[in-house]
């Protein structure tokens, strides 16, 4: 029912990035794509479909995936479905490169044709609302989900928004094992409508002085990635960049991946000093066990980038009164750009200075 990206499009730029705090537990992020909603995996994903239609027509994400990977449905449920509410269904499908679980969530009857309407976007909320422990139980831990109603339907786009983070609230609060939701919106240019209506909505202005400042920090961080050995650093720095350089760049979004960023580091290091040891559950606690390593390399400054990144993302992640600035935003990416610099000349030289203490 909902639109599939142009054909031909196999790219899905992450625009924005949220942390939802749950206490002790591990945080839920919520990632905002633009395209294609099959070009990143998820253990799961959500699709919507009038009810007795599950065609594959062209245009709709169940077209794409009939096209792509062969998964063909028709006007009845398959032998196999599990009901998990009366709209909300578990179709039979193999695995494949785009999700493991395919759910279909039924909008409207098949016999009503009218638009949708934001009430029956806010009922599709609510059956997933209510309904999340259900979907979680196979240890699904990522969900894929298109922006409800932003596409073909044109909804108000803050409207949606809305009710998408007070459902995705809702999801960290019921399902723990839930780490990360995808959220894809179809049309790239509402990029930059989207990021507005994002920010607001979390409570974070951004400051458009500021945005060459992040920008011309984005633009180094760009040309310096390719000499980055590490993809897993890499990736994380690509996706850092892609933050940095959206439209109505967010502020936040880019604080939570640069303490990802310096997660990743600080993981690379620890594994040098103790290449058997179990990580630190905290990233302060990793970067205390760094510290002496960073020291003895005589660059003792880069545990300042390493607290900033730190910092800063604490800050966006608990909601403090001083926010997030874009300012702050640009000073994350020059960290994260000296801390992978770091990283990856100590992998380089491939000693540790403790080599009795690894256990």
């Amino acid at each position: 029912m909902q639109s599939a990206p142009a054909p031909g499009s196999v790219r899905a730029p992450l625009f924005n990035l949220a942390e939802i705090q749950r206490g002790e537990l591990a945080s839920l992020y919520v990632e905002f794509y633009a395209g294609d909603i099959l070009s990143v995996y998820s253990d799961a994903l959500i699709v919507s479909a009038f009810s007795g239609d599950y065609y594959p027509i062209s245009g709709s994400v169940l077209g794409a995936i009939a096209d792509r990977f062969g998964i063909r449905y028709g006007a009845n449920r398959p032998d196999g479905t599990v009901s998990i509410a009366g709209n909300l269904h578990r179709f039979p499908t193999p695995r494949c490169s785009a999700f493991k679980e395919l759910w279909v969530l039924e909008i409207k009857n098949t016999a009503n044709r009218e638009p949708v309407s934001p009430g029956e976007i806010a009922l599709a909320f609510s059956t997933l609302h209510h309904n999340i422990r259900q979907l979680v139980e196979n240890g699904i831990s990522s969900i894929s989900m298109p922006l409800f109603g932003t596409g073909d339907i044109d909804l108000p786009v803050g409207e949606v928004v809305d009710q998408t983070i007070d459902l995705l609230r809702g999801w960290a609060n019921a399902a723990p094992s839930l780490r990360t939701v995808r959220i894809f919106a179809h049309d790239l240019g509402k990029v930059a409508t989207l990021n507005l209506a994002i920010n607001k909505r979390l409570g974070y202005q951004n400051e458009a002085s500021a945005e060459a400042l992040l920008h011309a920090a984005t633009a180094e961080l760009g040309q310096k990635i390719a000499s980055f050995s590490d993809e897993e650093l890499a990736h994380e720095l690509r996706i850092l960049v892609q933050l940095g350089t959206a439209a109505n760049p967010a502020s936040f979004a880019v604080a939570v991946k640069g303490r990802i960023v310096a997660e990743v580091c600080a993981k690379r290091l620890f594994r040098q000093i103790k290449p058997d040891a179990p990580f630190p559950s905290k990233l302060a606690g990793l970067i205390n066990e760094v510290e002496l390593f960073i020291k003895e390399k005589n660059q003792g400054w880069i545990l300042n980038y390493f607290q900033l990144l730190r910092n800063v993302g604490n800050n966006e992640a608990h909601a403090t009164a001083a926010g997030v600035t874009l300012t702050d935003a640009a000073a994350v990416v020059v960290a994260a750009i000296r801390v992978a610099e770091f990283t990856t000349a100590a992998d380089a030289q491939n000693s540790s200075p403790y080599p009795h203490r690894a256990r």
